[in-house]
């Protein structure tokens, strides 16, 4: 005969760690919950002590269920390929993780997406949201999230959000003497999604400073910032007229 299964063990809940600390279910809500809750010190104390007792650990999502909101910080991206560079991603994470919070990265693809969420709205409210996609404003992602903690990074902000910019301009100049020094007077500029505001302003910047400098671009490709587009670009530029630079708008390409 095959050998039983081995029951398995009933996971501790709200009402186990209530009965244990001698206090009621809510009373246990509130000493657990990550934000300040009115609940006395002894009390929270034997919450804790039963909680640890009974090695009950807190389920965000169920959480989630009965307070309609979800401790999380939402991580919006068009395309998983925008997370290549791990060297930010990576502590992004790590940092969510240390204040308490879980990331969830919800990956858009293009506008259309973004209304399809709009109209069937978000079930559960986040904590806060990282917009790095080009078709997320700002208004809209509140909307969404039912959440003012909102910070932009797509160069799509309004007067309610934070958000962050950088100004460019310094590297693209050092780029371009760098190639000038090299003994360049032609060039070709290697670009993603023009969707993005922040990629129109590099754009318009390596314009304006190869202009100003004397390096003539012979070439501008398109691509979207993923591998395939990259060297699908590498393979267009014509090996007998070949720039003497090629500048790129991000550091994803693969021209290895």
């Amino acid at each position: 005969m095959p050998e039983d299964k081995p029951a398995r063990r009933k996971r501790p809940t709200i009402a186990d760690v209530a009965k244990r600390a001698g206090v009621a279910p809510a009373i246990v809500s509130r000493a657990l919950s990550p934000e300040r809750r009115p609940v006395s010190r002894e009390k929270r104390e034997r919450v804790l002590k039963a909680a640890a007792e009974l090695g009950y650990n807190q389920n965000p999502l169920a959480r989630g269920l009965a307070t309609n909101s979800l401790d999380m910080v939402a991580v919006i991206v068009n395309h998983i390929t925008d997370l290549s560079d791990l060297d930010l991603f990576d502590p992004l994470l790590e940092a969510i993780q240390a204040l308490g919070k879980q990331a969830v990265i919800i990956r858009v693809g293009n506008t259309e997406k973004i209304e399809d969420f709009l109209r069937n709205s978000a079930a559960f409210h986040v904590h806060a949201a990282l917009v790095f996609s080009d078709f997320a404003d700002a208004e809209g992602v509140r909307t969404l999230f039912h959440s003012d903690n909102v910070l932009m990074l797509n160069g799509r902000f309004d007067a309610k959000s934070a958000y962050i910019t950088i100004d460019e301009a310094a590297g693209i100049r050092e780029a371009v003497t760098r190639a000038l020094e090299r003994g360049a007077k032609t060039g070709a500029l290697v670009t993603g999604r023009q969707t993005s505001l922040i990629e129109q302003a590099r754009i318009q910047a390596y314009r304006d400073i190869c202009a100003g400098a004397g390096l003539d671009l012979v070439q501008e490709l398109q691509g979207d910032y993923s591998y395939a587009s990259g060297l699908a670009l590498a393979r267009s530029i014509d090996g007998a007229s070949l720039p003497d630079a090629i500048f790129c708008t991000s550091d994803a390409w693969p021209w290895a």
